[in-house]
């Protein structure tokens, strides 16, 4: 039971870690743009991007296999 629990807090640390990322990145973009640093604003916006994606993918955390009759 106990592996369970850590196993449901780890994954909780790293939605939340995700989304501070995400966050880190789209004001690094912002910032990188409005200086005037069109390449790194760029790349921060493609990083950016990919961390929404990454957040949005839903992951199936149960399997339930279900056998039914014939």
């Amino acid at each position: 039971m106990e592996s369970i629990q850590n196993q449901f807090w780890m994954m909780q640390i790293q939605g939340w870690l995700m989304i501070v990322v995400t966050i880190f990145c789209g004001v690094r973009t912002y910032r990188d743009f409005a200086s005037g640093n069109v390449t790194w604003g760029t790349i921060s916006l493609v990083v950016t991007i990919g961390a929404l994606i990454a957040i949005l993918i839903p992951i199936p955390t149960h399997a339930i296999k279900i056998d039914l009759p014939r």
